[in-house]
């Protein structure tokens, strides 16, 4: 089988999603199926788009019609957001490559990312069908932690409303996702096991550090950001030697987008650098060697469709606190390692940390073969063939006058007026808006 995987996240991307197509693109191609990794790119706007091939695996990166179809749709925007422009883009690029291409390279199905809503634009006549990746759309993530309610989220919810109501299948990670999707009116989706390639060796050597504990994410609202360090601040009254070091990168999930890290540190001053320590980005190699220093790992998620931290640190035998809202918690409820607290609940998280010992919680014997056993390479892509072949089976063409009809929404933003009244936005502002380089301040 020839499987598209349209993603604009993978190696060297970091982070859970890019992580989740690049194992799953070496699990097909090692069962012996094609994949063709359909990206973007972020540089030359002149560039010609690029085609490595290895194997059974190639990578397409689209580059100038990408970069064309992104000045044409942030015209009609404000900057930053949540780019909507961008996901418009994607999808478009993504559509025009497909419709010359697909069969020439006798792909015979389209996965893509759920945020954004780029799917819809590859729901097509002519194209294979269409299967949608449940990580964590806006949609979703919007009912958890309150999204800023502007034009860009406006359009991209439309947009994944729209990817989802007219894919062929949606794939989620964990049960948990799964219900969520199907009560919200979204019955073609379907269960599959997360792709996910083990590591070489679990186990590795433990030296734990008293109360000192470590999150692995980016430093995001709906991952638990404030219920953290809200969290630290009640057990810091107790426990002196409280540390909470935060990995990963900031963003602007806080109220109004504004960036987290500011956020928390002008709100909790007192616990921001003290009980909580957020370290930015690190390594692989960085981040186990901070796990092996740990008490405990903690998930502090608001909501989390699956979350790759859960299998990581149970195959190295650390011990869990995780939120019972993260999606890949189903894996471990019972797992001796594991110790789950009610979402969003940061009196009951601070108990945990103010009466967790380490004594009975560390190094399972069980924990390295327990994962291996669930993440066995022939059971994930058996699910998947399974959820591939129903697919194939049930295909139906698309009803292009309906998706069309969907898609008339986009013009009440992709208009001439908008388009001069940003235009003029951004002459006024580079007039009003003094040159501080140009002044050598």
């Amino acid at each position: 089988m020839r499987i598209c995987l349209a993603t604009t996240h993978y190696t060297p991307v970091t982070g859970g999603i890019s992580l989740y197509y690049t194992c799953l693109s070496r699990l097909l191609t090692e069962a012996g199926h094609s994949v063709i990794l359909l990206t973007t790119g972020n540089g030359d706007h002149n560039a010609d788009d690029s085609i490595e091939e290895e194997g059974l695996f190639t990578k397409i990166t689209l580059n100038a019609g990408y970069q064309r179809y992104l000045r044409y749709y942030n015209a009609y925007f404000r900057p930053d957001g949540y780019a909507a422009g961008k996901w418009i883009a994607t999808g478009m690029a993504m559509r025009e490559w497909l419709v010359k291409n697909a069969v020439a390279f006798q792909i015979d199905l389209i996965e893509t990312m759920d945020f954004g809503g780029a799917g819809i634009f590859l729901k097509q006549e002519g194209l294979p069908p269409l299967i949608i990746n449940a990580h964590s759309s806006a949609l979703q993530i919007d009912q958890y932690a309150p999204m800023l309610r502007d034009d860009h989220l406006a359009v991209i919810q439309k947009l994944e409303q729209l990817s989802f109501k007219y894919a062929d299948a949606i794939i989620a990670h964990s049960p948990m996702n799964q219900s969520e999707l199907k009560a919200m009116g979204f019955h073609q989706t379907f269960f599959s096991r997360a792709p996910w390639q083990l590591p070489g060796q679990g186990n590795s050597t433990r030296n734990p550090h008293s109360n000192h504990f470590l999150v692995v994410s980016s430093l995001q609202m709906i991952k638990g950001a404030e219920l953290m360090i809200r969290a630290a601040a009640i057990a810091g009254k107790t426990v002196d030697s409280l540390r909470i070091y935060w990995v990963g990168e900031d963003s602007y999930s806080a109220p109004g987008a504004a960036q987290t890290s500011d956020f928390l540190q002008k709100k909790y001053p007192e616990t921001w650098k003290n009980q909580f320590i957020w370290l930015g980005p690190k390594n692989r190699e960085e981040i186990a060697l901070l796990m092996s220093q740990s008490s405990a790992v903690i998930i502090p998620s608001i909501w989390d469709t699956f979350n790759y931290v859960v299998p990581e640190t149970i195959f190295t035998g650390t011990p869990l606190i995780m939120s019972d809202k993260t999606g890949a918690a189903y894996l471990v409820q019972e797992h001796s390692l594991a110790t789950l607290f009610k979402a969003g609940d940061a009196e009951e998280l601070a108990r945990i940390l103010q009466h967790f010992t380490t004594p009975g919680k560390t190094d399972s014997p069980t924990s390295y073969k327990s994962v291996a056993h669930y993440f066995n390479p022939t059971a994930i892509i058996a699910e998947r063939m399974h959820i591939y072949n129903t697919v194939l089976t049930d295909r139906a063409q698309p009803d292009m006058p309906e998706i069309k009809n969907g898609l008339q929404f986009l013009s009440t933003y992709i208009n001439p007026r908008r388009k001069i009244y940003y235009w003029l936005r951004k002459k006024l502002k580079a007039l009003i808006r003094p040159d501080f380089n140009k002044l050598g301040h």
